[in-house]
């Protein structure tokens, strides 16, 4: 194809091999395949080639004068809802014999916003993309639908209004300031919020991507001559897709300025394409290729749910020959979708027939939500283990007094616990997970403490991080609690967080979240590491005269453990092991922080990881009874393990 035939607005089979290749890269990553450690941006690519092929046949329609919003949406709603609906609906079968209660339920939730085209902003609330207990969680990736679906909810709105006033002209301008703004959007929701999921999920931060390709195809319509060095402009494009997806990964903070190269190197090929002669063009026009990207939709949709029902059913990690096997499975199943479902709605647009079968479908998913995920057909062995989880105690916020002389700071808690008398033996100071041992150390003694907690905040003074979130009212609490130290003589101060958030550079398990950088407010707001912003909050600490118990990190799971527990019990298999050495390699830098400390008079680590790991793995339940409620906090009955080491070193 030379540049003169890529704008003539005919069909460009290199379009179709170039979403094979995207398709492919996000099926790898997936897969684990550790070459494509970026596969994830083969999103990024689909966003670019949507735009591109989507405002091609806008401007087409707007030049011969046929263009309508009804027919538009019309035929995005035939694209779209069928092999969709066909996914949610297989989802709901495998559901029905995998998945718990809980699960089931919410999956009932995400099916309704798959549908509404809403799954963006409700796993935005939820559940980070790059977290393990993703695995678990069927419909995630049509989060890119709901984006997509977004923007072409109100672009056409643009393009009629442009149409009108016959300015089409203007849709270049446009399309660029709104990539543009978003594209600013997405720099300031990642790096200037912290806020990775913002800006992953949310349309804000995501819209400039498909503007791009917008942009090309309307710049495509003005040009009148190929470009100079079209071939080798179209194959950087192709390297620089390749780049992206061996070159960036997990790790990196995303989409920010990374996702320039693979919707640059996207925008890139689009703008001038491989010519019908050449090795590279015969190699992008190949059939298996093209017919690969035909089927790309579907194969988007069935992939992650393969993997998840893989991963649900038997708890165990892929192995190449299981990730093969759901390849091939998978391509077929795109296959036949393709041919049966995905060509026939596109060809016909029965809109109404696909609008009832999608209302049929949802309405189901909202039957699961409201009979609470159908617990009546687990097997006896989980609705045992259900009982027992139900029965298990919990913890009561109201045994927690405030008042009393104790301050009270915007958005965390300062309150007394345990002994009644009025002399506070010790505070518990910091985030969630120092939360978690309040009730078990007020059981078995009479000392009373002082809880100090805020989501988010850790136990470190001085310092802030790059969460910004309630970054104020957590300076807030780490003065109340140095003054309070200070006044009331508290004898001794308990520290315990997630540390490995502020100290690991890996992403957490389970949840997946990136580390938060601390930066020093006492020096101009330059970075610090961990240990060094532990050492003097433990050094002020001592400075009152106050004795210091540090409390280590719990090792995390990579999965819901009492969701786990009972998917095990009704499919018959054993919790899937948890790695000992995955936590020494996140934590190791947090316990040589630790270890630091030990020459300190009166400092005291407490570690509980020796508590609950062997040199090979680390326990996740005892019994029936889970160790943890979630994937990172302990449960009562975790927490009731660790508390006598807490609180010998708090009393010795």
């Amino acid at each position: 194809m030379t540049g003169a035939a890529a704008h003539s607005g005919g069909y460009r089979a290199d379009v179709d091999t170039l979403r094979a290749l995207s398709v492919m890269a996000v099926f790898l990553f997936h897969l684990d395949f550790e070459i494509v450690s970026g596969g994830f941006v083969g999103v990024d690519v689909f966003y670019v080639i949507s735009g591109y092929v989507i405002f091609r046949s806008v401007l087409a329609d707007a030049d011969a004068g046929r263009f309508s919003l009804r027919a538009f949406w019309r035929r995005r709603v035939c694209r779209i809802l069928p092999a969709l609906a066909l996914t949610v609906l297989a989802c709901i079968g495998a559901g029905w014999w995998l998945m718990t209660p809980a699960e089931y339920a919410e999956f009932g939730n995400s099916a309704l916003s798959a549908i509404f085209s809403l799954s963006n902003f409700y796993f935005n609330d939820r559940l980070q993309y790059f977290g393990d207990s993703a695995r678990e969680v069927p419909l995630v990736h049509t989060w890119s639908l709901g984006v997509e679906e977004q923007f072409y909810l109100t672009a056409p709105l643009l393009v009629m209004l442009l149409v009108r006033r016959q300015a089409v002209g203007w849709l270049l301008p446009v399309l660029a300031a709104i990539a543009a703004l978003s594209f600013a959007y997405n720099l300031f929701a990642l790096y200037g919020l912290s806020d990775e999921q913002h800006a992953f999920y949310l349309p804000m931060s995501r819209f400039w991507e498909i503007a791009v390709g917008g942009c090309i195809a309307c710049w495509e319509r003005r040009r009148n001559r190929a470009l100079p060095f079209s071939q080798s402009l179209a194959w950087s494009g192709i390297v620089g897709v390749i780049a992206a997806t061996v070159l960036i990964d997990t790790n990196t903070p995303f989409p920010g300025v990374a996702a320039l190269l693979p919707v640059g190197a996207a925008a890139l090929f689009l703008a001038t394409g491989l010519p019908n002669a050449g090795v590279g063009g015969r190699l992008f026009r190949a059939q298996p290729l093209v017919f690969l990207g035909r089927i790309s939709y579907s194969t988007y949709l069935f992939h992650w749910p393969a993997i998840t029902f893989y991963t649900i059913a038997t708890g165990e990690p892929l192995t190449p020959w299981v990730g093969g096997a759901i390849l091939i499975g998978t391509l077929a199943l795109a296959a036949l979708s393709w041919r049966f479902v995905e060509t026939p709605f596109r060809r016909e647009q029965p809109v109404l027939v696909v609008s009832g079968a999608s209302i049929a479908v949802a309405a189901v998913a909202f039957l699961l939500q409201l009979a609470d995920g159908v617990p009546a057909r687990m097997s006896p062995e989980a609705r045992s283990v259900l009982a027992a989880i139900a029965a298990a105690p919990k913890a009561h916020p109201d045994t927690c007094r405030t008042g009393d002389g104790l301050p009270s700071v915007a958005r965390g808690t300062i309150c007394a616990f345990g002994g009644k008398s009025g002399k506070r033996d010790y505070i518990l100071w910091g985030d969630s997970h120092a939360g978690m041992y309040r009730e078990a150390l007020a059981r078995g003694s009479d000392m009373t403490g002082v809880l100090a907690t805020m989501p988010d905040c850790p136990a470190l003074v001085g310092v802030y991080t790059s969460k910004r979130k309630n970054r104020s009212e957590c300076e807030a609490l780490q003065q109340a609690v140095l003054q309070l130290v200070k006044d009331q003589r508290i004898p001794t101060v308990v520290l315990a967080g997630r540390w490995a958030n502020l100290a690991s550079p890996e992403r957490s398990p389970g949840d997946g979240g990136l580390p938060k950088t601390i930066y020093d407010g006492e020096a101009g707001g330059r970075p610090v590491p961990f240990s060094a912003a532990l050492l003097r909050t433990v050094q002020r600490l001592r400075a009152t005269g106050a004795r210091v118990v540090v409390v280590g990190p719990v090792p995390e799971v990579p999965y819901s453990v009492p969701s786990m527990m009972v998917r095990a019990a009704h499919l018959g298999h054993s919790l899937p092991d948890v790695s000992r050495p995955d936590f020494d390699r996140r934590q190791a830098d947090v316990l040589a922080a630790l270890s630091a400390l030990t020459d300190i008079p009166e400092v005291v680590v407490v570690y509980p990881h020796r508590q609950l790991c062997s040199p090979l793995t680390c326990r996740a339940s005892e019994g029936q009874h889970p160790l943890y409620r979630d994937d990172d906090h302990l449960s009562v009955y975790g927490s009731d393990l660790i508390a006598p080491q807490i609180r010998r070193a708090i009393a010795p």
